[in-house]
């Protein structure tokens, strides 16, 4: 499996905050958004002030693919976080609102034949064809995957009409030995990608909840709650129906 470095120095990227139509950018990100993903699931409401709400992980990677790929937007150098971002602006204690908010911060692949199939199929096949850019090997797919900062593509075939891809250059792939864990257990901060390292399990008052022996798992999402517990149970439907209030904390990066 592919293990991090525990030694290698992470810094936390600074000022980070939380998207809101007041941004100076914003009322033009979100309407791109809503142009290029028109028909889906992807698209907000857009209103004139006020924080953005309902910022599920399907919304999340429409944020980012807009962000990486218009000329105009790009330039900004602003993103959402990583999972491991937001786990050091917690240890910092810089994240937004003290980090009292939901946020859904990747996907977790268990497998293709479980729940969200359809999807996880998808992106399965597009992580097997984007490799090179994603500095892994083929080995790698066999593993519980964490996604990092995945993108969007229309495909009217899909439940939601879009599929999960990889964005060259920005999507990553981490196999966090964690996944191979169930059940809840506590752990203070999730240094291994935005996910606790084993050894570090049971130890903390954080909680993150991992699927059960008797879950149906597939293609999950990556949420922290408004409460810090880290939840990798949730799946697309669930994600888009309970965090309709799921926050997007973006950073500038150079």
């Amino acid at each position: 499996m592919e293990t991090t470095n525990h030694n290698i120095e992470r810094k936390a990227p600074e000022d980070a905050y939380i998207l809101s139509y007041d941004n100076p950018y914003s009322q033009e990100l979100i309407r791109k958004l809503n142009e290029r993903f028109m028909g889906t699931e992807a698209t907000f409401p857009l209103f004139e002030e006020g924080e953005v709400y309902g910022g599920d992980m399907v919304r999340r990677a429409g944020i980012e693919t807009i962000l990486a790929t218009d000329p105009n937007l790009k330039n900004l150098h602003i993103k959402p976080i990583t999972p491991l971002d937001s786990e050091l602006l917690l240890q910092e204690r810089r994240l937004p609102k003290g980090g009292y908010f939901y946020e859904s911060l990747g996907l977790i692949l268990y497998d293709t034949s479980g729940i969200n199939s359809k999807e996880a199929r998808a992106l399965y096949k597009n992580l097997g064809e984007n490799l090179e850019s994603l500095d892994i090997t083929n080995s790698i797919l066999r593993d519980r995957l964490l996604i990092v900062r995945p993108g969007l593509e229309k495909d009217p075939t899909m439940p939601y009409g879009i599929k999960f891809v990889v964005i060259p250059g920005l999507t990553k792939v981490y196999s966090p030995d964690v996944l191979n864990y169930d059940g809840e257990h506590s752990f203070e901060y999730g240094l291994d990608q935005g996910l606790p390292h084993v050894e570090g399990l049971d130890i903390g008052n954080r909680t993150i909840c991992l699927p059960t022996k008797e879950s149906k798992i597939g293609l999950n999402v990556l949420s922290k709650k408004h409460n810090l517990e880290l939840d990798v149970t949730e799946v697309i439907s669930n994600d888009k129906l309970v965090n309709l209030y799921n926050s997007i904390t973006l950073a500038k990066y150079k």
